[in-house]
């Protein structure tokens, strides 16, 4: 000991006690426990004793970023051997093993932190960056340096629960690490950024590592100094431009004193409550603001305090507004401009909406975390080893050579626990939201034009389509399944399109990524919405106009024409991409049977997925009108130049067993310029069979000419939609023929009926997209040749006008929602009837 820190009376080191005693065991806190139990023999299998100094070894390799492999295990191991019921059974060992390798993790990361003796280093391991090295960031840029602010806090927990049974070392050399980060870290300035790269993970995680020092070492001289610096990095960790002008809720949070102004200096949030890490809008970065935090909330309840609000600030809105509205049925966050990471993150949501149910009271948080728990209690039954992610993690690579899907296992486990940790001692939480009731309530559009995409939710949680237009331009349809079915790839729908010889610069193409789109035009309704966008490719040779418009129902219509600016060579064009998700779980039959069958006219085929040691399977379908994928989302399609399915084994980067479905595979062509493509469309059916979809292609058409500057599409014969890629004002006329006797939509405007022809024109405003429901159906018979008759229907306002153009007398009928009876008319040739809407 230096001397510089003596609480107790016998010279020791003070940290606040724990209130053993409130805590529970019951519910949401029992059903985590018993998740940790099992996942023991798993971690235990990768942990290994280290012999440079006693009592000290290391869990899942010991030389992974950061000192993270074994910090953000020790934690759970120190946990359970003094709190909850534990059952020697399910762990597979004794308590006191796991106090053991808890006490002999932390005195290895101890000793090999920079706060420790110089020689003693990590373990050789693969990772080339941290092998035979220290952590703690001595040497490190600033993003590294901080990032350990994770393990610190990590460390902090551990010890902290097991203080009364480390000895004066040990506590001396944890007491040397935590002072070592936030001595460093404090008197720095939060970062500001918000596009690209934000800075609310880089400010709460350091937030987070000097929470460390501050709430485990209360009696240190510095310790005012700390708190009040964590208060600052806390802060402006989740915050909009409207926190630096917001003088009265930082005084009102400071119970003793005013804030100055400059006390918020950053903005890390879009005003719209969305950030960006890694350039698009990430879920995963979404929500570190709030879990990174919550370790000091955790802190303050485990010792019967209150957690700092500054600690909370702005955790309500970002989940309200944003997080939330973009969560599936089972909790998980979907990715609505792509994922990077793997998809089964399940884990760092159900911390999210622990902390907004225990801290905040928030009953739809309560809700998610409910199903989020569950789904990844399935996942871990289903691995028969017991761990988190995937059974064979090793074989899952992200980062080749040194970072696999088992490196992440611990951070799965620590969520858990502080899961475990926030209901034990926070209690229950909110009571949960009715899911049908909420369902309900969440339902509707939501645009971010920060963030760039807008979001529509439908049939409670049945439908969920998305839009992005900026950073990753992709379009998205899930239905009930949600992601374990169909995954927002980059450039859904729009997109891989690679040129040879273009003059594009490098990472701005939008060949493989669309990073950006000009022209966009987004018209939101309260049940749906359209949008229009302009992608150039390559280096502007090839112009891309798309339109996607989201139905009431959560029917979509994705919409594309191409056309070269100048000549160019289109080495590969693969359009209304899809990604395809095909785990195995055995406890997730619904959704993750190992399997995914794709349903033509005229066959089915199965693919089998997994990943490993096996070529990729590619099958190729032409002509197709339609098809389904396994019976729970359809495809219809119009234009296509074929469909082909790839089913994958072999990733260069592991997020998942992801196959990928292409509906408009046109291959390599050379364009002059000035020439342009056909339109292609797709109509988008979730949660539809295989016998719904082909109904809907039969009543379904494009009514507009393939080479023309708009789309017209009839979907199921109630709904029309449509695209006009002008860039002026004009109407919008689309054609079909009708088969006799055939009842006819009508819609808004004017429908003409010529014979065996049927004729709509609908006025539309520049680069804009949209859909009109049918108000009326009507039928009618006449006494000559059907072929002669000519009828005019218009829909306006109020009123209803009928022109019969020929000479036969046609008896009509009118039915509909506006109508309170069906009515019979009689126009004999050459009349003209008014009708008034009921």
């Amino acid at each position: 000991m230096d001397g510089t820190y003596r609480q107790t009376a016998d010279g020791g080191i003070d940290v606040p006690p724990i209130v053993h005693e409130a805590a529970r065991q019951d519910g949401l806190a029992l059903q985590a426990y018993r998740m940790l139990l099992r996942w023991i023999p798993f971690a235990d299998s990768h942990y290994t004793e280290w012999d440079r100094m006693p009592n000290c070894g290391y869990f899942f390799g010991g030389s992974y970023w950061y000192g993270l492999d074994t910090a953000r295990t020790i934690p759970v191991y120190a946990v359970l051997s003094v709190i909850g019921p534990f059952d020697e059974k399910v762990a597979g060992c004794a308590r006191e093993r796991l106090m053991e390798r808890a006490i002999a993790g932390i005195r290895y990361l101890a000793f090999t932190h920079d706060a420790g003796p110089p020689e003693l280093v990590r373990v050789k391991g693969t990772n080339p960056f941290c092998s035979e090295k220290k952590w703690g960031g001595r040497d490190d840029s600033y993003f590294m340096a901080t990032q350990t602010g994770y393990s610190v806090s990590s460390l902090a927990m551990a010890s902290w629960v097991l203080w009364d049974r480390l000895d004066d070392e040990t506590r001396m050399l944890v007491y040397k690490v935590v002072e070592h980060y936030a001595d460093r870290w404090c008197d720095i300035e939060p970062r500001d950024g918000v596009y690209y790269d934000t800075q609310v993970e880089e400010n709460s995680w350091v937030a987070q590592g000097i929470a460390a020092a501050a709430d485990l070492l209360p009696g240190h001289p510095r310790n005012a100094h700390w708190r009040s610096r964590f208060r600052k990095w806390a802060a402006n960790s989740l915050t909009t431009f409207r926190d630096r002008f917001n003088l009265d809720y930082h005084q009102h949070n400071d119970r003793s004193k005013g804030i100055p102004l400059s006390f918020i200096n950053t903005s890390t949030l879009h005003p719209d409550y969305t950030t960006e890490n890694h350039g698009f809008v990430h879920p995963t970065y979404l929500v570190l603001g709030i879990n990174q935090r919550a370790t000091h909330a955790l802190f303050a309840l485990m010792s019967g305090r209150q957690a700092d609000p500054f600690a909370l600030m702005n955790n309500e809105p970002l989940y309200d507004r944003t997080i939330k509205m973009c969560c599936q049925a089972d909790g998980f966050m979907i990715p609505v401009q792509g994922q990077d990471w793997w998809y089964n993150r399940q884990h760092e949501l159900l911390l999210t909406h622990a902390v907004l149910s225990v801290i905040h009271g928030n009953p739809d948080a309560a809700r998610l975390e409910r199903h989020a728990l569950d789904r990844l209690e399935q996942i871990q039954t289903s691995n028969a080893n017991g761990c988190f992610l995937e059974e064979n993690g090793e074989a899952c690579v992200i980062r080749e050579g040194y970072q696999t899907a088992r490196d992440f296992e611990n951070w799965a486990a620590q969520d858990v626990l502080y899961v475990y940790l926030l209901h034990a001692f926070g209690g229950a939480g909110a009571a949960p939201s009715d899911r049908d009731e909420m369902g309900q309530r969440l339902s509707g559009v939501f645009s971010y034009p920060y963030g760039g995409f807008v979001v529509h939710r439908s049939g409670g949680q049945s439908t969920f389509s998305s839009f992005s237009w900026r950073n990753d331009v992709m379009g998205v349809t899930l239905g009930e399944p949600g992601i374990w079915l169909t995954v927002p790839s980059h450039a859904s729908m729009t997109g891989v399109i690679r040129l040879d010889g273009h003059t594009g610069a490098p990472g701005l193409t939008n060949e493989e990524i669309v990073r950006d789109a000009g022209h966009v035009c987004l018209d939101t309704r309260r049940d749906g919405f359209g949008v229009t966008a302009l992608i150039r490719r390559g280096g502007g040779e090839l112009e891309q106009d798309v339109a996607f418009v989201s139905l009431p129902d959560g029917r979509t219509v994705y919409a594309e024409r191409q056309r070269a600016v100048q000549d160019c060579s289109i080495r590969d064009s693969l359009t209304g991409l899809v990604g395809v998700r095909n785990e195995t779980y055995k406890a997730v039959p619904e959704s993750a049977d190992g399997r995914r069958t794709l349903h033509l006219p005229a066959e089915s085929v199965t693919f089998a997925g997994f990943c490993g040691d096996a070529d990729d399977e590619e099958r190729s379908f032409v002509d197709v009108p339609y098809v389904n994928l396994d019976g729970k989302i359809g495809y219809v399609l119009y234009g296509s130049n074929g469909v082909k399915y790839v089913n994958k084994h072999r990733y260069p980067r592991w997020k998942g067993v992801e196959n990928t479905l292409i509906l408009n595979d046109s291959g390599a062509r050379e364009l002059k310029a000035g020439e342009t493509l056909p339109v292609f469309a797709v109509i988008t059916l979730p949660n539809r069979d295989r016998g719904q979809t082909a109904a809907e292609a039969a009543s379904s058409a494009m009514l507009s000419a393939a080479d023309a500057p708009s789309v017209i599409v009839e979907c199921g014969g109630d709904t029309i939609v449509y695209a006009n890629f002008s860039f002026e004002r004009v109407v919008l006329t689309g054609r079909k023929k009708r088969a006799a006797g055939e009842e006819i939509p009508l819609y808004e405007g004017t429908n003409r009926i010529r014979g065996g022809n049927v004729e709509w024109s609908l006025p539309a405003e520049a680069r804009r997209a949209g859909y009109a429901a049918a108000v009326l159906h009507l039928s009618w018979e006449t006494a000559g040749d059907a072929c002669e008759s000519s009828l005019d229907a218009v829909v306006s306002g109020d009123r209803i006008y009928l022109l019969n153009r020929s000479d036969l007398p046609i008896t009509a009928r009118l039915s509909g929602a506006i109508l309170e009876t069906a009515r019979t008319l009689e126009l004999a040739g050459g009349s003209f009837m008014e009708l008034i809407r009921s």
